[in-house]
């Protein structure tokens, strides 16, 4: 069952994966990070794709 829920740190290296695999390149990861260490960073709204407890990362081939 697919949930939605607050970002872990647990979820930080998946989802970065995800970024720089969906993207190409490391720009969008890097811009995530920056917005994760701003005085504003709201964590509340960070929020992460799970399945079955595990954050939905991109499948290796």
């Amino acid at each position: 069952m697919l949930s939605f829920v607050s970002e872990t740190p647990r979820d930080v290296i998946p989802i970065r994966t995800l970024l720089i695999e969906a993207f190409g390149g490391t720009g969008e990861a890097d811009l995530v990070e920056v917005i994760r260490n701003s005085p504003n960073f709201i964590p509340e709204l960070s929020l992460v794709a799970r399945e079955e407890g595990d954050a939905i990362a991109p499948k290796r081939k």
